[in-house]
């Protein structure tokens, strides 16, 4: 097993932003370490003003991860461009800390992307805590698509072919194939697309920036590929759940912006209102729900 960057640039940069997550970073960094292999990896941890004592935590149980401290929340994506530009090597592989790596993972994403340069981003099947699939490889959300879904209606008709313009069918994550972007939660970059789009965009301070990312990194023309080979268990209880108010306002402050900006100039005045409404509607809806069970004891 190799993981410090020491002895020479390493094969893979591993970076992680961290805020208030000390729970999980332990089972986080003890799975990347496990299934090196013989890879030389970097390990950056970026922390966004936390204040549960996750920094100190790092730096004594794992001396070899170097920590970024950012002294505040600057969101999740100027944190990782601060790693992104700190970093030295060919292949990034971005990691939320509520995540643990499957053995075979790292070596699978570096491997397919050293194959193919002309791929940009490889993802993994992601699996929930009892092996369930999660949902990871998607389309582009076309307006009525993302409409569909941001308002959860896809919950409710799971076979619906709206579903399927945004999510991959399920029967379909056993296969490896070009996707429009996968989920940000373990996603592996080739730098040589940074290169030709840059970072993300930071006006995203949560939520979407990885979308917009990979919509960049395809313009440009590289591919965006699922392993299902690599896998990951997914526990989907990082900083964001802690914070849920926020967190609501910053989704969908992050769907306008990203429609704004991927959308509204092809599409009618009509469908940039219905969407304006649309997405505001539900972000009010949520706040008055979130705020009613917190008087009950209870946070969504």
């Amino acid at each position: 097993m190799s993981h410090n960057a020491g002895a020479g640039q390493p094969d893979i940069s591993v970076i992680t932003v961290n805020r208030n997550t000390r729970e999980f970073l332990a089972p986080l960094f003890h799975s990347i370490m496990e299934t090196a292999g013989g890879l030389l990896l970097e390990l950056i941890m970026v922390d966004n003003g936390s204040a549960d004592g996750s920094v100190e935590f790092v730096r004594q149980e794992f001396p070899s991860v170097r920590i970024i401290e950012n002294g505040a929340n600057l969101g999740f994506a100027a944190a990782n461009n601060r790693a992104i530009r700190e970093s030295n090597s060919r292949y990034i592989l971005l990691v939320n800390t509520d995540v643990v790596v499957l053995p075979g993972a790292l070596e699978t994403m570096r491997e397919f992307l050293e194959l193919h340069p002309d791929v940009g981003v490889v993802g993994c099947k992601v699996l929930n805590p009892d092996g369930s699939l999660q949902l990871s490889g998607k389309t582009f959300p076309d307006p009525v698509a993302a409409f569909y879904i941001g308002l959860g209606i896809h919950r409710i008709l799971p076979d619906s072919k709206i579903t399927d313009r945004y999510y991959l069918p399920v029967q379909s994550y056993e296969s490896r194939q070009e996707v429009d972007h996968v989920s940000g939660s373990c996603m592996m970059v080739n730098r040589a697309a940074t290169g030709r789009v840059g970072l993300f965009d930071e006006n995203f301070f949560l939520y979407c920036e990885d979308v917009d990312w990979c919509t960049r990194i395809r313009a440009a023309g590289f591919k965006i590929f699922y392993l299902p080979e690599a896998q990951i268990i997914h526990y989907k209880g990082g900083s964001s759940a802690k914070e849920s108010t926020r967190m609501i306002r910053e989704y969908h402050r992050s769907a306008w912006y990203f429609y704004k900006k991927h959308y509204a100039g092809a599409s009618s005045t009509l469908l940039t209102a219905v969407m304006f409404i649309g997405i505001h509607a539900r972000k009010y809806w949520l706040l008055l729900r979130n705020a009613a069970s917190s008087r009950k004891g209870v946070k969504y």
